[in-house]
């Protein structure tokens, strides 16, 4: 598989305000890189890896700053597994698209991926009995964000697993630690606030889940490039 050095010499730059600012494509070149992009994924279905990967590259010459096109090398280099790249390829097409469902939930299963270091493709698969409310809130119970994951919070589900369990391990790390519950050790005002810091996470995970109907987890594949520029 070919890097795409278009996009790794756009992202090497240290960002600006600038840099931040992407000026769409005109619609004749957006138009140009679609029909490609077509072409591209009829070779790649055909398992012409070479061909595809030849035209995928012109169509980001032609619209470099085209959502779908974006989307495309997003797609590819998933598919090689280079997640931070892109991530990167959908961060930007989430900007110039930001209405995009597609591109954002691609977005994020790549923070999922590389930030948080949580596997969104098999994760589905560990939780997939968890859909009932009630389960959700007993894997809350037991560490807040685990009932988030249960119904496809992934993102929220981290964070609050984050807050929570970093908060007792700061606590363990404070003079006396948890000591002071029991009177064996003095009060720290250090080891308070982290203890209500878990605390308001483990209501904000209740009142979270609260909020969600019960819905059955659907099995997340990874991402192909879309089907239907083939029928257009």
């Amino acid at each position: 598989m070919e890097e795409h050095p278009k996009l790794a010499e756009e992202t090497d730059p240290e960002p600006t305000e600038q840099s931040e600012v992407f000026e769409p494509d005109s619609p004749e070149k957006v138009e140009q890189a679609e029909r490609i992009l077509r072409e591209a994924n009829l070779a790649r279905v055909r398992g012409n890896a070479t061909v595809a990967d030849r035209l995928l590259k012109e169509a980001q010459e032609m619209a470099p700053n085209s959502a779908v096109v974006l989307e495309a090398i997003g797609d590819d280099l998933v598919k090689n597994g280079q997640f931070r790249k892109a991530k990167e390829a959908y961060q930007r097409a989430m900007k110039l698209d930001p209405e995009s469902k597609s591109i954002e939930t691609k977005y994020g299963e790549m923070v999922l991926k590389v930030d948080l270091f949580i596997d969104p493709f098999t994760m589905q698969d560990q939780f997939s009995g968890y859909a009932s409310p009630k389960i959700a809130i007993g894997l809350t119970i037991i560490c807040p964000g685990l009932g988030q994951m249960a119904v496809e919070r992934y993102v929220k589900g981290g964070i609050m697993m984050a807050l929570y369990i970093g908060s007792l391990v700061g606590v363990s790390f404070v003079r006396g630690g948890f000591g002071f519950l029991t009177g064996k050790a003095p009060f720290e005002p250090l080891a308070g606030v982290l203890l209500m810091v878990a605390a308001a996470t483990f209501l904000w995970a209740l009142v979270d889940l609260g909020s969600i109907k019960n819905k059955a987890p659907k099995r997340i594949d990874p991402p192909a490039p879309p089907t239907e520029w083939m029928n257009r």
